[in-house]
């Protein structure tokens, strides 16, 4: 809604309180998608519901957001394969905390702030800059508020803004902090480096049996092999059975037809807005504007910018209804005849049409056939799940009852906690289920434990079979590995002592950089601009410790980046931030630092305030919501 107020308001630009009013406003988008039953809650924050309406309604807005940015229509389904289902829940959450928090407290607004408020908004002020009671009203017709929900809206949100400042009130690092964590990321050093090859070490001698025997004891959780365990899993879902069930075409276009509007991207038209004080001076304008050749430049004469008449690209319902007919009554781009708006005598130019966007049946087809058949599917699999467990207390074994109902069985020889094989890899075909490793981790050989269902409708149960206990892999397994390792080890040792040999004959005049790296066949390059925060190749992190430790002219060497070669350098030049740059830089940290400890605070704060109130989730009724929208 608040983002219809600012193209109403002509190229108003809100701040970020106004950012924040604009997620409670959404009411576009879903109608009256749960029509037929009564609201659902999906959340409950305390005592305080989020119903299923209000849910989907900041859904819809959100995903009708993400088409517009990205230029096409995103489907509900595609908006909840991505997630976004889950973020404007949590968002939602965090919202009725702090007005729960706020509540307690005793926060409220009272009625003249928020009349205040709303009279500084410039979508509802007319030409002299003043409350427009008309464009006031005009505004809560298109968006769909009464006057009441509109006050309580903003007096929730100026409300939740108190606590807000309260919470992040403070959070300011001093300047003197500021000033040094600048210096201290800032600092800049210069180096003339060469990275000498791992070649250079020479030969080393072959690892002895003594030396792999105290490598492979004092690293033996390297070398330790996770318990592992043999499982059976019979698991089945809403994907099993629909593939068998037959939707009528007549089923499917039906079903299109209740979610057209969520395969719409309706027609938006970029729009210049010229206001007049008379319907004389319009018609004159329109006059002129009719003759002129080029019409930027007429419009500009007639004493307009562009920014300043700019309504952006609109749709129909964004804009007020005669408004909205005039403009949307032009074939092709170009301006209007007078229309008396709410903001007085109007011309409107528009300079874009982007048509109605419609994706077809065609398009969606096989999506909606698989969303009723898997939601009839949904129907059969909790009967389905009955007959299982019914044949299990009968005495048949996971594979008896799987086979008799043709239900799937999976099994894995080994599996470790994280779900990997003794390869590494998932054992092929397992599926993967939230709570399945655990549960299998937490039964015992032969248990059959009850029957699970997920909250994507999916049931199963797990046995284990076999316990293979974690255990110290002996050297003689694992024997070539510990040689590779040991080797490399000397190796890198046997290289660290040469570098370190070069750098103290630089270090004394014995020798320099050139010389070194024409003996080891390396070449020398200057590597400027290191900080510690952004090393570069081919220094790596391990020696920024030893870089900003030395003096300028000082040597050191550490391991390359990007190769097995060991580091020699001379810092040749060292730079750090002074004057007013510094300074100003400074007050920027301390700015950023400051806004990234508010939101800390506030994360932390509403963190804290939904352990405290119980915060719960409906599975089933979010399942239920989505199903409704169309987006399972």
């Amino acid at each position: 809604m608040l983002d219809q107020m600012r193209k109403f308001a002509g190229g108003w630009v809100a701040g970020i309180f106004i950012v924040l009013l604009a997620a409670s406003f959404a009411v576009w988008g879903v109608g009256d998608m749960l029509r037929g039953g009564a609201s659902t809650t999906v959340a409950t924050v305390g005592d305080v519901p989020i119903e299923a309406p209000a849910f989907l309604r900041e859904l819809d807005q959100e995903r009708q957001r993400l088409s517009q940015q990205l230029g096409r229509n995103i489907l509900p389904t595609e908006a909840v394969q991505e997630g976004i289902d889950g973020q404007v829940l949590e968002r939602m959450i965090d919202r009725t905390v702090l007005d729960v928090m706020a509540h307690r407290m005793g926060l409220d607004t009272p009625d003249a702030a928020v009349a205040d408020y709303i009279r500084t908004l410039p979508a509802f002020q007319g030409l002299d800059g003043t409350f427009n009671r008309t464009a006031f009203e005009t505004v809560l017709r298109r968006t769909g508020f009464s006057e009441q929900a509109f006050l309580e809206n903003v007096r929730a949100d100026l409300t939740r803004q108190q606590l807000l400042d309260v919470i992040g009130a403070g959070a300011q690092p001093a300047l003197l902090t500021t000033s040094a964590l600048n210096q201290y990321a800032r600092e800049a050093r210069t180096l003339s480096a060469l990275v000498i090859p791992a070649s250079a070490a020479g030969e080393v001698t072959a690892p002895t049996d003594g030396e792999l025997a105290s490598y492979h004891e004092d690293n033996t959780q390297r070398f330790t092999a996770p318990e592992y365990r043999a499982v059976t899993l019979v698991a089945f879902g809403p994907q099993d059975l629909a593939a068998q069930i037959e939707v009528p075409e007549e089923d499917i276009a039906a079903l299109y037809e209740t979610r057209k509007q969520s395969y719409t991207v309706p027609e938006r038209r970029t729009v210049q807005q010229m206001l007049f004080d008379t319907q004389e001076a319009a018609q004159a304008a329109a006059a002129r504007l009719q003759l002129a050749s080029d019409l930027d430049q007429a419009v500009a004469d007639l004493g307009f910018s562009a920014e300043e008449i700019s309504l952006g690209a609109v749709t129909r319902a964004e804009l007020p209804d005669a408004v909205a007919e005039a403009a949307f009554a032009l074939e092709a781009p170009g301006v209007t005849a007078p229309v008396e708006g709410p903001f007085g005598w109007t011309l409107l130019r528009v300079t874009e049409i982007q048509p109605e966007d419609v994706t077809p049946l065609a398009n969606v087809r096989e999506l909606l056939r698989t969303e009723l058949a898997l939601e009839r599917a949904r129907d059969e699999l909790y009967e389905l799940s009955n007959v299982f467990e019914d044949r299990r207390a009968g005495g048949e074994t996971l594979e008896e009852a799987a086979s008799a109902l043709d239900l799937p069985v999976y099994k894995a020889e080994a599996i470790d906690a994280r779900g990997l094989g003794k390869d590494g890899q998932p054992p092929q075909d397992f599926p993967r289920i939230d709570g399945l490793l655990q549960a299998v981790f937490e039964s015992d050989v032969g248990l059959e434990e009850p029957i699970n269902e997920t909250t994507d409708g999916i049931y199963w149960v797990v046995r284990v079979d076999g316990i293979e206990p974690s255990r110290v892999r002996p050297l003689d397994e694992v024997r070539d590995r510990v040689v590779e390792l040991v080797t490399a080890e000397k190796r890198q040792a046997a290289l660290a002592e040469k570098a370190e040999a070069y750098a103290e004959a630089v270090r004394k005049g014995e020798t320099t950089l050139d010389s070194v790296a024409a003996e080891v066949g390396a070449g020398v390059q200057e590597i400027s601009g290191l900080t510690r925060l952004q090393p570069k190749a081919p220094v790596s992190g391990d020696m920024l410790d030893a870089l900003f430790e030395a003096a300028e002219g000082g040597v050191v060497t550490g391991p390359a980046a990007g190769s097995d070669g060991y580091l020699l350098g001379r810092v040749t030049a060292i730079s750090r931030p002074e004057g007013d740059a510094a300074a100003q830089a400074a007050q920027t940290r301390q700015a950023q630092l400051s806004d990234l400890y508010r939101q800390e605070l506030i994360a932390s704060y509403i963190a804290d305030a939904k352990q405290a109130l119980e915060v719960s989730r409906d599975p089933a009724a979010i399942r239920a919501a989505l199903n409704s929208y169309g987006a399972l």
